[in-house]
Order: C-alpha cells, then structure tokens, then sequence
C-alpha cells in the first residue's frame, strides 16, 4: 500500500492531497442492474478553511457546487454524521453530499415541505 501524499497547509500542518468523494449506490439486483455508478463528486480545499465540493446532480445531470467547511468535511468523510459534522452547512447542502441530489433535483423530484 503506497503512503499518503500530504502538502503543507497555510498553518504549517500536513493536509492530506484532495481527494475524489466517489461513491456507489448499491441496488436490487433483481430489479435494476446490480450497481449504478454515481456521477463522481470533487473537493477543491480553498485557503479560507473551506472546500468547495462539485459534481452532477443524479436526478438533474446539472452541474452543482457547495462550499463546506473543510474540518467538517474530512469528520463526514472519516464516518460521522453530516448532521453533526457540516452542523453550519444548509440541509441542501448536506443532501448534495450524502445522496448527490442537488437542491433543484430534490425540488424537481419531491416538491419543498
């Protein structure tokens, strides 16, 4: 297993390199095909503490883009819950990065409550 690169941030500790937030969403194989592909998320970490975090609505195909606190970022992506860990970031938002269905997809989809 190679190491993880690192780069120094502007505080002088080591970031991990960015990283693609891919995932997958398993489906009933007796239904559907037996794994869809998502559209693949990116993170762009800014030098204001935020990433900006970008890929296609699932439901739209529109291009769509948020920008999260980077702390809370890499808490969601080591396990924690969105919830707790983006707990600054509008629920569209944290919806985006759990399901990648932006705020227009899940309007178009759903309706608003």
């Amino acid at each position: 297993m190679s190491p993880k690169r690192s780069r120094a941030s502007s505080t002088g500790d080591s970031l991990p390199e960015p990283r693609s937030l891919r995932r997958f969403i398993n489906v009933n194989p007796n239904t559907q095909a037996d794994m869809i592909k998502r559209e693949p998320q990116w993170a762009k970490e800014n030098l204001d503490g935020t990433t900006t975090v970008s890929g296609k609505c699932v439901f739209t195909g529109e291009e769509y883009s948020c920008t999260v606190p980077t702390e809370g970022l890499r808490r969601f992506l080591d396990g924690e819950h969105a919830q707790t860990a983006l707990s600054t970031v509008p629920a569209d938002d944290r919806e985006f990065l759990i399901s990648g269905i932006s705020p227009k997809g899940w309007s178009n989809s759903f309706g608003r409550s």
